[in-house]
């Protein structure tokens, strides 16, 4: 790439007169002054493509209608490691770490449990079958523990367990291909602080067995 530039003759004629004469001399650019306005192009456009990004959050934040997930993809572009930050200083960051989701266990099997948290805390840690419809605590009924300390938890799976409703006993089915374990704070119904197995495992009865 290169520039043009006019060159304008003034030299006078011998019978006094200027003639209007010019010429065209075309120059070619050296790859350094190429590189040189590269750079300056390019820096000339980062500010308007930070203003067009900003615009286009502003605008999906502020539109109802517009789908979470464009949102979120157009964050991780900008901000890729901090769209999953907390600011809630007190939360304990619990985590199942097994079973995840995935297994399958059998009645009268021993299934260990593995939870986490980042900091001392007081939770209850609960079997959950059926999609959550019933729950059953694997530390008694009124047992909590400190997932920072206390990180594991072997139980005999069941084939049911009784379940008090209303002051009332019943007895639930444990088998089922839709549970998960759930840590839960023990002040979850103010907080709301816990995590879950992150997909269903099944508990079957034992390939023969009644």
């Amino acid at each position: 790439m290169g520039h043009f530039t006019w060159t304008v003759s003034s030299a006078r004629r011998t019978d006094g007169s200027f003639p209007a004469e010019a010429t065209l001399n075309y120059r070619r650019q050296s790859p350094r002054r190429k590189v040189h306005n590269f750079m300056r192009l390019t820096f000339l456009l980062l500010p308007a493509c930070a203003v067009l990004i900003l615009s286009c959050l502003n605008d999906s934040s502020n539109n109802p209608g517009s789908p979470s997930h464009g949102r979120d993809s157009l964050a991780t572009l900008v901000c890729p490691f901090l769209q999953h930050d907390t600011i809630d200083m007190l939360d304990p960051l619990y985590r199942v770490v097994r079973p995840n989701g995935g297994e399958i266990f059998h009645v009268g099997e021993q299934c260990t449990v593995i939870v986490h948290s980042e900091v001392p805390a007081n939770a209850i840690l609960l079997l959950r079958v059926r999609a959550g419809r019933s729950s059953y605590p694997l530390r008694g009924s009124l047992g909590s523990i400190n997932p920072f300390a206390d990180t594991m938890c072997i139980f005999t799976v069941p084939d049911s367990f009784d379940v008090l409703s209303g002051g009332n006993t019943t007895r639930a089915n444990a088998i089922s291909d839709s549970c998960y374990i759930a840590l839960n704070d023990y002040e979850m119904s103010s907080n709301g602080y816990h995590d879950y197995s992150d997909c269903y495992f099944g508990i079957r009865r034992r390939p023969g067995g009644p």
